[in-house]
């Protein structure tokens, strides 16, 4: 496996096309973010550097073109000319307190403001735990009124319905990209709409979608008679064709009441699986236009959890797809690339938390929007060095700190690093300083996300130590 091309925030905006005044201070208001993401705005920058990113965020220039372009290229430059590449997509609110509504923001529910944010990440499916970057991103801003009494087929056969963001997501994704059959999208069973399938279907994108409910089998089905659903069919007639297991990862309370209602709280554990496969038409749902097709031929693999720990609730997915599953390793593969979904939650966390987005007290939904473009690759790259951590033993270290960094760990550490380390050795000391204990297992991008802020922290004054004993020096000589 070859070392993963780290994402460097700074770099991402050295070239946009602004003026030379505005890149500068792109780059060194991320520079800032980056050494403290979590900090507020007057906290992360100096006086002069805070004066810069106030200007930057509420230039008409950048308000007018947002820097996702740059964002986009980036990811894509780190894609390179791989083969395949699993594009996660999802939805996330950003929600914002005050009672006042902020310019552009519209009301998430009764209580706060804010928009949603739909997302594609891209990962590599070797690394489906590691995001490679943003291949889109959209703000989505509920009008007033948008909670209304208007019947479920009223709602579905709306042109402008919320829910095109996804079909909109595969697009830009293929679209920036710019390599068909490279991309496979996958989505949560938000996205299990009949007409999104048939699109892709019918453009040629890959994807594996998880079934919300279950679908009436088409008119030609074969089994048409004995059963009516596609559910119903494969735990008639399929047999499971192969077990593995897979770690499932936490689900913690800290969430949103609707997504808790739908995915409930759980603890991690190894679930042992077993994985069935069948070939299945599904009819058109009577809500959907007739001017689409009458049925869709996809592949449904099941997968159920089998010997389930008291008091869990079992896994038990159906994921849609047009990927292959006429062998075990095919199957096992669909499987693999569904469990990519999980790194974009944990890059909306990092995003949420890491880099306190929610927190920011802009006022206006064009310099938040800004704000979060510019932290984007701050959030890849805190989810990325996890799996640096855990990965890639013989990187060298310099890749993921300064050498002034290094010497501070030697001096100031909770570990002994020895004379030459990689970058497996500096993050686990990086990550000591965040709490983390080697008996724990493999740090998580949180831990090393303490404890990056506490070495930069230390490193700040590392370099106001050195510089006034430079100073005392030069005197000293000087007289």
């Amino acid at each position: 496996m070859e070392s993963l091309v780290l994402c460097d925030p700074p770099s991402v905006f050295a070239a946009a096309s602004y003026a030379q005044r505005v890149r500068d201070r792109l780059v060194v208001s991320v520079q800032a973010l980056a050494r403290a993401p979590d900090k507020s705005f007057p906290q992360a920058f100096t006086p002069s550097q805070y004066t810069g990113f106030v200007r930057v965020v509420h230039n008409p220039r950048v308000m007018e073109r947002p820097p996702l372009n740059e964002v986009v290229a980036d990811t894509i430059r780190r894609i390179g000319r791989a083969a395949r590449v699993i594009a996660v997509h999802d939805t996330t609110e950003m929600s914002f307190g005050g009672e006042v509504l902020r310019d552009g923001l519209g009301r998430l529910n009764k209580h706060n403001q804010g928009f949603l944010a739909h997302t594609c990440l891209a990962v590599f499916p070797d690394r489906p735990r590691t995001p490679i970057g943003v291949l889109h991103i959209e703000p989505l801003v509920r009008a007033k009124g948008a909670f209304t009494d208007a019947s479920f087929l009223e709602r579905y056969a709306d042109p402008e319905r919320e829910s095109q963001r996804w079909h909109r997501g595969v697009r830009a994704a293929e679209q920036a990209l710019g390599r068909p059959g490279v991309l496979v999208h996958v989505k949560d069973r938000e996205a299990d709409d009949y007409t999104l399938l048939l699109q892709m279907h019918d453009e040629s994108n890959a994807f594996v979608v998880r079934q919300r409910v279950d679908r009436v089998l088409g008119p030609e089905h074969p089994q048409l008679g004995q059963v009516r659903t596609v559910r119903r069919l494969m735990q008639a007639f399929a047999v499971p064709v192969l077990g593995r297991r897979v770690e499932i990862s936490r689900r913690g309370k800290a969430r949103p009441p609707d997504k808790r209602k739908t995915h409930p709280d759980r603890d991690a554990r190894v679930a042992r699986l077993e994985i069935e496969a069948m070939t299945v038409t599904v009819q058109r749902p009577a809500p959907a236009s007739h001017q689409l097709a009458p049925s869709l031929e996809l592949n449904l693999v099941h997968v159920r959890e089998v010997d389930v720990p008291e008091g869990h609730e079992p896994v038990d997915w159906w994921l849609f797809t047009n990927l292959p599953i006429d062998t075990p390793e095919a199957i096992v593969e669909v499987v693999d690339t569904y469990l990519a979904r999980w790194v974009i939650e944990e890059f909306f966390k990092a995003i949420k938390t890491g880099c306190r987005y929610e927190d920011r007290q802009l006022e206006s939904l064009d310099a938040l929007w800004i704000a979060l473009l510019l932290m984007l690759p701050i959030a890849t790259r805190l989810v990325q060095l996890r799996q640096v951590a855990r990965e890639e033993p013989t990187r060298d270290a310099l890749d993921v700190v300064p050498e002034e960094a290094i010497e501070v760990l030697r001096a100031s550490g909770r570990t002994r690093l020895p004379p030459s380390p990689t970058a497996h050795d500096v993050l686990y000391a990086i990550a000591a300083l965040g709490g983390h204990l080697k008996h724990n297992g493999p740090p998580g991008w949180l831990i090393l996300w303490r404890g990056m802020r506490d070495l930069h922290e230390r490193l700040e004054g590392w370099r106001a130590a050195k510089a006034a004993l430079d100073h005392s020096a030069r005197r000293i000589r000087d007289h």
